[in-house]
């Protein structure tokens, strides 16, 4: 609850109230507490705007804050809370009926925290491998960029699959209502598909940009 002037009123309230004044001096102020690292102490709010949810963090060391879509708390949560020495690499958010996670990659592991914060999980060996999901069958799939070569798994690692790629495989996209795979080219800038067995489907597209693309995503329900 927040009104204009709320401060003044509360101080106010207390300065009028006789309990308030007797045990005033009786309870020691608590020591201040330093926090010297950024976003390691932080409080966040939701709020609404515009028919819209929004996500309010700010940082207790720099007083800095930052406002994020509730859609977008995925980018948010990879932004401020993975390790601060770790180069992320991929990033997805993944979940079922009853947890959601945020699964990233660095140089060697492929790892996830919760969307609630918390510490972060290895659960998989891979090098800067690029991530996408399932959101149908709920499984993570990853291609090791040092091996050339895309995996599947279970959430918790399990049921491990492979699926052979042309070596030109580059970013790519999971469209698990129609198990296919769609990816970029790395050859002649153009997005091709396969499905979950490795079957090579038409060219679909040419781009402009070349590698400047950084990611690809789909739509399966509006084709």
């Amino acid at each position: 609850m927040f009104w204009p002037g709320i401060q003044a009123a509360i101080r106010e309230t207390c300065q009028a109230c006789r309990t308030c004044a007797q045990n005033l001096t009786q309870r020691p102020a608590e020591p201040m507490q330093s926090h010297v690292v950024l976003w390691s102490k932080v409080s966040v709010d939701l709020f609404s705007f515009d028919g819209k949810q929004y996500l309010v963090t700010v940082d207790h060391y720099s007083d800095f804050f930052t406002g994020n879509l509730v859609t977008e708390i995925a980018r948010h949560y990879s932004n401020n809370f993975f390790p601060t020495k770790t180069k992320t690499y991929s990033v997805r958010r993944c979940g079922n009926n009853k947890h959601e996670y945020i699964f990233y990659s660095n140089a060697t592991h492929i790892s996830y925290v919760s969307v609630d914060g918390g510490e972060s999980t290895a659960v998989l060996s891979a090098q800067s491998a690029n991530l996408g999901y399932d959101e149908q069958n709920y499984r993570l799939w990853y291609f090791g960029t040092v091996e050339a070569t895309l995996y599947n798994a279970n959430l918790d690692a399990s049921g491990l699959e492979t699926v052979s790629v042309p070596s030109t495989f580059g970013q790519f996209t999971v469209d698990g209502v129609n198990q296919n795979i769609y990816y970029l080219n790395e050859n002649d800038d153009t997005v091709k598909s396969i499905d979950y067995s490795g079957k090579h489907f038409p060219e679909i597209a040419a781009l402009q940009g070349g590698n400047e693309f950084q990611d690809i995503q789909i739509d399966p329900y509006s084709r």
